[in-house]
């Protein structure tokens, strides 16, 4: 078990980014996620989509993120979803200001194991970071069902991941972790290895609150789609504990078509979570 210790915490960046900003909003509708994940356009078209994740309090596990103007330190060119083990709103980017930032949903402030996966979860999750049923806490995991347009029989996503786990903790048994399960299969391998800590390209990446991610930053994984009706999971853990949070940023399921995009802001935001499923 680990203690969280806030003696030595604040990790002093670069200042005076050049770069635009990525903002992060809580968010727990799943309406509103899929439109964020799977904006018109896309070659996609979603028949179900379900959301099993955790909020406490003003933290959930789920947001949406929005990039401002000119470029930003992940190489993001949409926006998209968050998924964290932690609270999803602390990861908009600008100075870390904490070396161990930690929400953990089992017992919020304190350190200790977080809220159990389930063995289909453990499942999942234990080809991804190497340790069996009971190891794995604090998942968020989306569910998504889907047929493609004629024509469209590869999907794509671009992901950022990132952990206050680096660089400490690489090589231990707190090897959080993160999977696209597409028909069954976990397209997010990076370079020939699963995407988690233990990731042999990670590096730090300046003006962000994680304290480091697998360098891209931003990867692109593809999988191809069968006719029919395709079925993804989405899913990230923390390991052996609840504390030192995870995120990944997530855009683009599908192929966008030629000069499409989604401008959704507030307004747009407030009548999808109006919208009944």
């Amino acid at each position: 078990m680990r203690h969280l210790y806030t003696a030595g915490a604040v990790v002093a960046l670069a200042a005076g980014s050049a770069f635009g900003q990525i903002s992060v909003l809580n968010e727990v509708n799943p309406a509103v996620l899929e439109a964020f994940l799977a904006p018109g356009g896309s070659g996609i078209n979603v028949t179900g989509f379900s959301l099993s994740g955790h909020v406490v309090g003003g933290a959930a596990s789920t947001g949406v993120y929005f990039l401002g103007p000119g470029g930003n330190n992940y190489d993001l060119t949409r926006p998209g979803i968050v998924l964290s083990t932690g609270n999803a709103a602390d990861y908009s980017t600008g100075p870390n200001t904490v070396a161990n930032r930690s929400f953990n949903y089992g017992n919020p402030g304190f350190g200790g194991p977080g809220v159990p996966a389930t063995p289909a979860q453990d499942a999942l999750l234990s080809p991804i970071t190497g340790f069996g049923a009971g190891a794995h806490y604090d998942v968020t995991q989306i569910d998504i069902t889907f047929t493609t347009d004629p024509g469209v029989n590869t999907v794509g996503f671009d992901v950022v991941f990132g952990s206050d786990e680096f660089f400490e903790y690489v090589g231990t048994e707190f090897i959080d972790g993160f999977g696209l399960y597409l028909n069954g299969v976990n397209i997010a391998q990076y370079f020939g290895n699963p995407v988690n800590i233990n990731h042999p390209l990670a590096g730090n990446v300046a003006e962000t609150e994680l304290d480091g991610v697998i360098l891209g930053p931003n990867m692109n994984f593809l999988g191809p789609t069968i006719a029919g009706v395709n079925t993804l999971t989405i899913i990230l853990c923390d390991t052996s504990d609840g504390v030192y949070d995870t995120t990944v940023y997530i855009s683009g399921l599908g192929i966008p078509a030629p000069g499409a995009g989604m401008l959704l802001g507030l307004g747009g935001i407030a009548a999808l979570r109006r919208r009944r499923r």
